[in-house]
């Protein structure tokens, strides 16, 4: 800490205020979210009819809640395909402070056939869309 009292990374000198740009620089909104944008995200907050509560399964396959092969929470979600591709999405919170910037998203997929699954963001405008999961049997970090 500074004589000021605030730590060093924040000024650019001991008689400085704190400076926006070194603000910037350290730190985004991400790392001061009290929890995740996302709700319900480790899928602990229950289910209805198999599909996590506050996400909506989209196509022609099913899912199911798992308290026996998750992660890192202690519920999981198994999506399996149908006659078409399915997914589980959400609409998030309010997002136009998000407008311009970086956002940051991941996900542990557990999958045994490659190719099948990933992480997808949508903002109305455009998709991105991470690596596909290899298909190994085992949990995969995709961001």
């Amino acid at each position: 800490m500074g004589s000021s009292g605030l730590p060093k990374i924040f000024v650019d000198s001991e008689a400085e205020l704190p400076s926006a740009s070194k603000w910037n620089d350290n730190f985004d909104f991400l790392n001061f979210t009290p929890g995740s944008l996302i709700r319900n995200g480790d899928f602990e907050q229950g289910f209805t009819g198999g599909v996590p509560d506050r996400w909506t399964l989209v196509g022609a396959g099913a899912a199911s809640a798992s308290d026996v092969d998750s992660k890192r929470a202690a519920a999981a979600v198994k999506i399996t395909f149908g006659t078409a591709d399915s997914y589980l999405k959400q609409a998030t919170v309010e997002t136009k402070f998000f407008k311009g910037r970086k956002v940051k998203a991941w996900v542990w997929i557990k999958a045994s056939a490659p190719n099948q699954a990933r992480i997808k963001i949508a903002d109305g405008v455009a998709t991105t869309a991470s690596a596909y999961h290899t298909g190994g049997g085992t949990y995969e970090l995709l961001a």
